[in-house]
């Protein structure tokens, strides 16, 4: 009997050149001036309970002001209880956040890098998606992977960078930042440096660790760590804020990250 294997021909490999001269320059376009790029990743990083969802969504609700679509892939909150009462919080137009979630034999499915970039950059294509948030990116690795293997961190992003790349859309990817500091902030944020590596700008959110601070418990800090293309951005100083939501008839206690004011640059180690 026949080898069907044998039968199956590797596809050729070949390249292609491209001369530096014939490539047309064009600026950066930032969704979040000097922070979060048009086109690429930024990852998001911070301890758990400090805000960085509620951060993104905050930013993701005032894109949709700006007739621009969402996509949000997340594991974590729920849509009903979490995630409509914080985008209601900070005026979003509902009617451009959408959840993304693949569907296999009529039952919905968690999303899975770098499998489900493709069926991604169907629906960024098809909506004229402008920001993708995954929250947190590490939920939503392929199980085959290794998420302290930087080899197998870089098969999952890269893909994504790709897509963020020929679409031009902004993706937000959520992450824990590691219990230890050795070393410099990007080594703090959670997974292998693969993370760090394929980003173009990284942030890093949090509380600093000054208790006898009077806004301790109610500011956060928006520290630049990292940007390909530009100068790290000034501190942003943000404040979390308790408030009641009106919603379909219903009072609903929530919360929502407010941006304040720029400061002189905050050394990163200094948060919690």
């Amino acid at each position: 009997m026949t080898d069907s294997w044998s039968m199956v021909e590797a596809p050729q490999r070949t390249y292609r050149l491209t001369t530096l001269a014939d490539v047309h320059p064009k600026p950066i376009r930032w969704m979040m001036p000097g922070r979060i790029p048009f086109g690429g990743l930024t990852i998001l990083a911070g301890r758990p309970g400090q805000g960085k969802s509620q951060l993104s969504l905050a930013v993701a609700s005032r894109l949709t002001t700006q007739d621009t679509d969402v996509l949000l892939i997340g594991a974590e909150d729920g849509l009903e209880d979490t995630v409509r009462p914080r985008m209601v919080a900070t005026g979003a137009d509902l009617t451009r956040v959408h959840s993304f979630d693949p569907w296999v034999d009529d039952r919905e499915d968690m999303a899975l890098l770098p499998d489900d970039v493709p069926l991604l950059e169907d629906a960024v294509r098809e909506l004229g998606v402008g920001l993708v948030i995954i929250d947190p990116v590490v939920a939503h690795l392929s199980p085959e992977l290794n998420s302290h293997s930087d080899h197998s961190l870089r098969q999952a992003m890269a893909p994504l960078a790709r897509m963020a790349r020929s679409t031009g859309v902004a993706v937000i990817c959520v992450s824990h930042l590691k219990k230890g500091r050795d070393g410099g902030p990007l080594d703090w944020v959670g997974g292998s440096v693969a993370f760090t590596g394929t980003a173009r700008s990284v942030l890093l959110f949090g509380k600093l660790n000054q208790p006898e601070d009077v806004n301790y418990e109610k500011y956060r800090y928006l520290v630049h760590v990292k940007c390909n293309g530009a100068p790290l951005a000034p501190t942003l100083a943000c404040e979390v804020e308790s408030v009641t939501v009106e919603d379909s008839g219903m009072s609903i206690p929530t919360s929502r990250v407010v941006a304040r004011e720029e400061r002189p640059s905050v050394w990163a180690g200094g948060l919690e």
